[in-house]
Parts: structure tokens; C-alpha cells; sequence
């Protein structure tokens, strides 16, 4: 059944209404008249109250058919990856590099070694050492030869370099993402429909993007991480996942890493004339980072929009006066299934 929610208009008309039908020494009611603005801040109240309960009520039903189906939201997650200490000179002797070993990127990307590390005598680098990002989310997710301070000082190394990118780093589901995923999941209970697959694909942790290019009885499924690049392990554990889940014979399922297409950004921005020195640094940043934001959100097969782009960019900051693209220049650029657009701060140019 339909909820009814009246809005302030309704309100105000049925209370009218009433009074009209109830008494007759009241009968200016047009709009500023006393009994008219009394009833008008009643109405305010009654809306606002109709608004709150259908909240509540729509959240306690989401919640009570998402528990009905065990399908729990994507929680936090910090990246992973592993980094290798390094000294000029062999060592004498083994160095030890302690647990809890603080290293990140040089903007700030801040990692912890989960296991003690080890430079053999007569050796100048150490074995590879896995890390984890400090804060949970996507900035975790790096490039390979980033990681390249150590920011807890020990003896015996001097540096420390990731040889290949850090990956794993998402945020928690929103409710809408959620319950998104979840109408995916209904769509897709008959596992080899094209939403089946996608549904057992966004199943799997550190999956946050799916796209299926589907032929006769052959699928190639493309998954990301959001890094553009995903583990070789990830695409092994969507792969045994699906077809484990595969009811359908002769059908053909093949998990695939997208194609990364690198995008080169430059743009010219005018902010408010009040704007000087590192503030007006401090805000370009702010809109050089948008516009990194919104390509590295993209899903696969998503096209980058100069509009979406253009409106990043405005949102950025209210000091944002105007904005001009020259590269890609006011054309969107086009990406085929099985790519996905990602770029970094030294692709995008904000002049």
C-alpha cells in the first residue's frame, strides 16, 4: 500500500477545510490574514513530521529486507601492498626493520609495515615487506615507486620503494550504493544473466566496478578496484567465484582487468580577484584534486564528460569564477568496453 504524504499545501487546505466546515465567525483566511499564518506554522510542523516518519520508516523496511537477504554493506578497507628496504653498502651484519615501521608517499600517503622486515648480512635490500595504509580508503591505493619515505628512523636503511601498486583501499558503502547493489542482486539471482554475473562479481571485497561484454555463451567480465589495475589475485578470486556459482552448461565466463586509459588533463581556471599567493595555490589544488576525484570514480566503459568535468571543477571551490579546458578541449573523450579512465596528479594540469 502507498504511503500519502501530504505536503504543506494540502495541509493548509484540508485545515481550511475544516474550519470553513465547522464554524462561521472565522472567514478571512486569504494568505498574511492572522488565523491564515497560524495555521500555515501548523502545517510547517505536520510536513515536517510526515517527512520524518516516512524516513524512518523507509529505513527500517531497507534495513529489515537487506538483513532478510544477509547482504551486508561493503565495509572500510585499507590498501595493502608490499615495500622493499634498500642501504647503499652491503651490511655487515642482519638489520632487523621493526614491525610498525611507518613509510609513505611523498604527499602524505602514509603506510605500516605488518611484519617485521630483514636486510641480510652482505646484502643491501631486504626482502619485500608487506604494508598497510594507516587510514582506510582509496587514496591507499597508490602506483608502484611511490612509497619512498621512511617516516620511523631506524638504523640501517637508508631508503624504501613499493615495487608495484598498493591496492584494496575503499570507503564504506553509502546506503545508496548499497541498496543499488542490491537491486543488481535481485536482478541477478539467475546467475548467468548479465546482472547475475555483475551481482557475483560486486560479491567479492575490493570489487568496485564491473562490466560484462557478453557474446554466445561467452562473457568477458571486466572487474577494477578502483586503481584501473587490479591484482592478478582479485581477477583469480572473482574467477573461481563465478564459476563456482555458474548453473548454466556451456557457458563460458572469463574475468578480465580492464584496459587503464590514462587521461591528461589541462585547464585553466579564474578565481576571485581576492585570491593571492598560497591561498590562490591552495585553491587551485582544490580543483586540480576534483578533477582527479571524478575521473578516478569513473566505472568501466564510463566516458569522460567534459560537463561533468566543467561542474567538479565549479563545486571545487566557490572561488572558482571560471574554467577552460584546453586539453581534452571541449570534447568528451571516449571509452571502450573494457577500459576504464584514471589519471594522476602529474597528468592533470590546472593552470
Amino acid at each position: 500500500m502507498a504511503v500519502n504524504v501530504k505536503t504543506f499545501d494540502v495541509i493548509v487546505q484540508d485545515e481550511i477545510d475544516y474550519m470553513v466546515a465547522n464554524q462561521d465567525v472565522v472567514t478571512d483566511f486569504n494568505p498574511g490574514s492572522v488565523i491564515r499564518v497560524e495555521l500555515e506554522s501548523v502545517a510547517i510542523v505536520i510536513e515536517d513530521l510526515y517527512n520524518r516518519t516516512l524516513r524512518r520508516w523507509a529505513s527500517i523496511f531497507r534495513k529489515q529486507l537487506l538483513a532478510s537477504f544477509d547482504f551486508e554493506k561493503k565495509e572500510n578497507l585499507q590498501a595493502t601492498g608490499l615495500v622493499t628496504f634498500s642501504r647503499a653498502v652491503s651490511t655487515p651484519s642482519q638489520i632487523i626493520i621493526p614491525k610498525n615501521t611507518l613509510v609513505a608517499t611523498t604527499d602524505g600517503v602514509t603506510f605500516i609495515t605488518t611484519a617485521q622486515g630483514v636486510i641480510n648480512a652482505s646484502q643491501t635490500d631486504s626482502g619485500l615487506v608487506p604494508v598497510q595504509a594507516v587510514e582506510a580508503g582509496p587514496t591507499g591505493n597508490v602506483p608502484g615507486n611511490s612509497i619512498t619515505v621512511i617516516t620511523t628512523p631506524f638504523t640501517g636503511s637508508e631508503t624504501v620503494n613499493n615495487p608495484s601498486q598498493t591496492t584494496g583501499g575503499q570507503f564504506e558503502e553509502s546506503d545508496e550504493e548499497h541498496l543499488a547493489r542490491f537491486s543488481i542482486h535481485l536482478a541477478g539471482l539467475p546467475r548467468t544473466t548479465t546482472a547475475g554475473i555483475i551481482s557475483g562479481a560486486l560479491e567479492i571485497d575490493n570489487v568496485r566496478s564491473v562490466q560484462v561484454v557478453s557474446g554466445t555463451c561467452l562473457f568477458d567480465v571486466f572487474v577494477d578496484d578502483g586503481t584501473g589495475s587490479p591484482v592478478a589475485s582479485l581477477i583469480d578470486e572473482v574467477q573461481a567465484h563465478l564459476d563456482e556459482n555458474n548453473d548454466t552448461p556451456g557457458t563460458d565466463l572469463t574475468v578480465r582487468s580492464p584496459t587503464k586509459v590514462t587521461i591528461t588533463l589541462e585547464s585553466t581556471v579564474t578565481m576571485q580577484a581576492f585570491l593571492t599567493g598560497q591561498d590562490l595555490i591552495d585553491e587551485i589544488e582544490l580543483v586540480k584534486t576534483a578533477q582527479i576525484n571524478y575521473i578516478n570514480g569513473l566505472e568501466i566503459g564510463d566516458d569522460v564528460s567534459i560537463a561533468r568535468l566543467f561542474e567538479a571543477s565549479l563545486l571545487a571551490t566557490p572561488n572558482v569564477v571560471d574554467i577552460i579546458f584546453t586539453d581534452p578541449d571541449c570534447e568528451n573523450i571516449t571509452i571502450l568496453d573494457g577500459q576504464v579512465a584514471r589519471t594522476d596528479s602529474g597528468n592533470v594540469t590546472v593552470n
